[in-house]
């Protein structure tokens, strides 16, 4: 028993670790690989956040919803017009995306109604599956 917990809390530490030095491996890789594919700048990073929010999901380290909101936050902060002024530096001469277009993903009728019925059917205990 004891050594069954000794590698959980093993697992619980080096998990994360090896998911973050992933993630940062694949964002510090070379751009001139990504170059010969005819990705930008902005493609790469967008693909990048894209195989974060898939290891993540795969994972399930973190909980689904903090996933969609890091994704979203990651967007802003790095491709968009309102990124950060030390990833706006690099990307000269390339158009940013609209950060209303990616806010405005969220307000979307559907979001809002799968929100809603989400919630009632929590109110009504409900059990998600069978």
């Amino acid at each position: 028993m004891l050594t069954k917990t000794i590698t959980n809390s093993k697992t619980q530490v080096f998990k994360p670790i090896i998911l973050l030095a992933l993630v940062l491996a694949i964002w510090i890789l070379p751009t001139a690989s990504s170059h010969a594919l005819g990705l930008t700048i902005i493609q790469q990073r967008v693909l990048l956040i894209f195989i974060f929010a898939v290891i993540m999901w795969v994972t399930e380290y973190i909980p689904a919803w903090i996933t969609s909101v890091s994704v979203t936050t990651l967007s802003l902060l790095t491709v968009s017009d309102s990124a950060l002024n030390i990833f706006k530096a690099s990307l000269e001469g390339e158009e940013l995306l609209s950060s209303k277009a990616l806010i405005a993903t969220f307000a979307d009728p559907i979001i809002f109604f799968y929100r809603w019925v989400y919630i009632g059917c929590r109110r009504l205990e409900i059990p998600d599956r069978p």
